[in-house]
């Protein structure tokens, strides 16, 4: 639904000239059509959609609003399967929760005993996107969500959205993702993915990006990269209006001890990242006489 609606307003404004860079031109056209084929979006709002529960021990309700008979309760990370077309459905319920506007799935699956069941879950409480990938080398893929950030937003300020890797159904690591706009009422799509051998060979960048598309066009993006432990910020900007948030440079490392310095440099015609790296070189390793600790002078009793 969100699709076609983002898709007719982007052809809607097309044809408005403008001399701001914000405004909808026919340059984001091409764009568009790129971000949404690899965004998880289009599908969130079709009918057997699978999707995955973002928060813990989060409510299924049998109406869609929170004063509802709780039908279940559902661990992070679980499937729900969403009952409705959104193309097709003649109302859309919206509620505000903790400061976020954001609708209600009608959703079926099992819970955690196993027990099937059907009820109504806040899109608030739904990963926005996910993808699959090898975070720790065990050769076992963790399943990795973007979604809503739980604390309450009571100004623009406030907006965050979080990035959540979960390894045998347990939460491995979380980190947030300040202003990124994920909820219903941004009217964003979004999209999560994993860039291999990116910067250089062998490592891997992640990438949480947003394009919303209106009487103003935002296109954000945010790259991390993954140091065996933690995600580390490495580049966030909005595009549209060439504001950037960060771009720090960051070191990688292979098994033959070369270190590269490596920092964002710019996108390609094909809206893939450009990185510019380099070799460093690391001190030598001082001689041993240099490394040894000094003699302490002795003390002779007179």
């Amino acid at each position: 639904m969100k699709s076609l609606l983002l898709l007719s307003t982007l052809f809607l404004f097309s044809f408005s000239a403008s001399t701001q860079d914000r405004f909808v031109s026919a340059d984001y056209n091409e764009y568009f059509e790129w971000f949404n084929e690899r965004s998880q979006t289009p599908q969130q709002y079709e009918k057997g959609a699978l999707l995955y529960v973002f928060g813990h021990d989060i409510k299924v309700f049998n109406g869609p609003c929170e004063q509802a008979e709780v039908v279940t309760q559902l661990a992070m990370g679980q499937q729900v399967r969403n009952l409705v077309s959104f193309d097709e459905a003649f109302n859309v319920t919206e509620e505000e929760i903790n400061g976020y506007g954001d609708i209600w799935y009608q959703v079926g699956g099992k819970d955690k005993a196993g027990k099937t069941f059907s009820g109504y879950l806040w899109g608030g409480h739904l990963a926005k996107a996910w993808t699959l990938h090898d975070f720790t080398g065990d050769n076992r893929k963790e399943l990795v969500m973007l979604g809503l950030s739980p604390s309450p937003k009571k100004s623009l300020k406030d907006i965050k959205a979080e990035i959540r890797i979960l390894q045998d159904d347990h939460l491995l690591y979380q980190k947030i993702v300040p202003g990124l706009c994920v909820f219903e009422d941004c009217g964003s799509s979004v999209l999560l993915r994993i860039l291999p051998d990116a910067p250089v060979k062998g490592a891997f960048m992640l990438e949480a990006s947003t394009m919303t598309i209106s009487c103003f066009a935002g296109i954000e993006k945010a790259f991390y990269s993954w140091d065996g432990g933690r995600l580390e910020l490495v580049f966030h900007a909005e595009f549209t209006n060439q504001h950037q948030y960060a771009n720090q440079a960051f070191k990688l490392s292979n098994d033959q001890g070369s270190v590269q310095l490596c920092r964002f440099s710019h996108e390609d015609k094909n809206y893939e990242p450009v990185w510019a790296c380099k070799v460093i070189e690391l001190a030598p390793p001082k001689d041993n006489a240099e490394n040894k600790p000094k003699a302490v002078p002795l003390v002779r009793a007179r």
